[in-house]
């Protein structure tokens, strides 16, 4: 009689897959692995139902698996005490130490509901691992694109009780490595230290900066450095850098990615404190366009054009630039995923309120390459020339005709350093050069950084997934 029941559970779960109201269609059965699947017109996925006792409803119309019950389906697999199958729903309802396997995900919950129609899960009490992130939350919806937290907490630390946590009213973990935390509370220890309205966090990123960083520079003194990020819908976003010391500035950066081109407008203001020899408010509002990535003989390219302005104050100063960029880079043609290069060609084209004007081309070329487990290394070669009358040293943020090298190794499990040197082949000497020293602490890291030009010391705290 049991055997029965299972064949008629088995005949309404089909039922999900390959009907539609009043149309019947030809499922093959296994009794054994319980399996479905359809026979005639487009292939649809495989549920399989494995449960110590299944029982049938016919008034109801459900299916009742109790006893180590299991469905896989889709590439998910869920796990429970109990599951109940409601067919003309396409609803799946588990109960008691649930468990939702999908790829590198494991989420467990007190209990799940399952919509085989959108293949999208809600899992109440909810907590599990993703890639190297693990969170928890009152409620969790999984969904082949987007895990969504509310109420819940994240951190990429694997310790039972991490060292630092993100609180957040909702997180949105996308399949491309975009998490968005809204309302955030940071937490080291047992400690709140920091709240954000918004952050955004790239998880293959190996830092984040959403702690404030201190540095010091011999020009300006003492600066507190923090950035903020605001998903404004799917496809926009706004972020803003803020400075605070003897130079107050920040940049607001706004950008929006369509089908074919990405659009992105950005304003920066700075000003410096009075009394300070370099006393100046400047705006710098800056516009680009350009077109998404494509194919071209295994490379990805973009092309950008951009307009901006920058007004300068008391000298009353304004300046003008348009400009075109050219931009590829390649993995597959130089030895796959530990080798990367990229090439830009830049041209721009800069008016100033005084009647002087100049014109400028540049091309740069990048190489890195990660040496071992512990080492990355990188080269880079820079190629800038200028015409016409140039007012402003400000244009021009590095040497025009430039080396640079640049080493980043890891010594045994607790210490970084990194090593960076920027070469003016146009005078045959050292333009600027970096060094950091980096601690880490299990998923955290203190940094201290140190540039030679500027002669500044800065000190971070980055999370880090490692």
């Amino acid at each position: 009689m049991m055997g029965i029941f299972k064949i008629i559970t088995v005949f309404c779960v089909a039922g999900i897959i390959c009907m539609v109201p009043g149309d019947i269609c030809i499922a093959d059965i296994d009794t054994a692995g319980m399996s479905v699947e359809k026979l005639s017109g487009d292939e649809a996925p495989l549920l399989k139902l494995e449960a110590d006792v299944i029982e049938y409803d016919p008034v109801r119309g459900t299916g009742q698996a109790r006893g180590n019950a299991l469905i896989t389906y889709a590439g998910n697999r869920l796990a429970a005490d109990s599951i109940l199958l409601a067919p003309l729903s396409g609803m799946i309802t588990a109960l008691g130490n649930v468990t939702l396997f999908k790829d590198d995900r494991i989420i467990h919950g007190s209990k799940v509901e399952y919509d085989i129609k959108a293949d999208r899960a809600i899992i109440e009490d909810g907590r599990g691992s993703a890639e190297d992130i693990y969170f928890s939350g009152k409620k969790v919806e999984a969904s082949r694109r987007l895990i969504s937290i509310l109420e819940g907490t994240f951190t990429t630390c694997s310790l039972p009780n991490p060292h630092y946590r993100l609180t957040a009213k909702r997180i949105e973990y996308y399949s491309n490595g975009d998490i968005f935390l809204r309302s955030i509370d940071i937490w080291i220890g047992h400690y709140r230290v920091f709240h954000l309205p918004q952050y955004r966090w790239h998880l293959h990123d190996k830092y984040t900066k959403a702690l404030p960083s201190v540095s010091y520079d011999s020009y300006y003194g003492w600066h507190l450095s923090t950035a903020y990020t605001q998903p404004l819908d799917e496809f926009t976003s706004a972020s803003a850098d803020l400075k605070i010391g003897n130079k107050i500035g920040g940049r607001l950066n706004i950008q929006r990615e369509e089908p074919v081109y990405n659009l992105e407008f950005s304003m920066e203001h700075n000003r410096t404190v009075p009394d300070h020899p370099d006393c100046r408010v400047s705006y710098a509002p800056n516009l680009s366009i350009y077109t998404k990535e494509f194919a071209l003989l295994k490379h990805k390219a973009g092309l950008g054009m951009e307009y901006g302005s920058i007004h300068e104050m008391p000298t009353d100063i304004q300046s003008y630039r348009a400009g075109m960029q050219f931009q590829a880079r390649s993995g597959d043609l130089i030895g796959g995923d530990g080798e990367s290069a990229e090439y830009r060609l830049n041209t721009r084209k800069h008016w100033y309120g005084t009647d002087d004007t100049y014109s400028s081309i540049g091309i740069t070329l990048d190489y890195g390459k990660k040496l071992d487990k512990r080492t990355d290394f990188a080269l880079s070669y820079g190629w800038n020339k200028i015409w016409g009358n140039t007012p402003f040293i400000s244009d021009r943020l590095s040497a025009p005709h430039r080396f640079e090298g640049s080493v980043n190794r890891d010594i045994g499990s607790a210490w970084n350093i990194g090593l960076k040197i920027i070469y003016d082949l146009s005078v045959g000497d050292v333009w600027d050069s970096e060094f950091s020293v980096g601690r880490y602490l299990h998923c955290m890291e203190i940094r201290a950084v140190w540039r030679q030009r500027s002669e500044s010391l800065g000190l971070e705290i980055n999370l880090l997934r490692k």
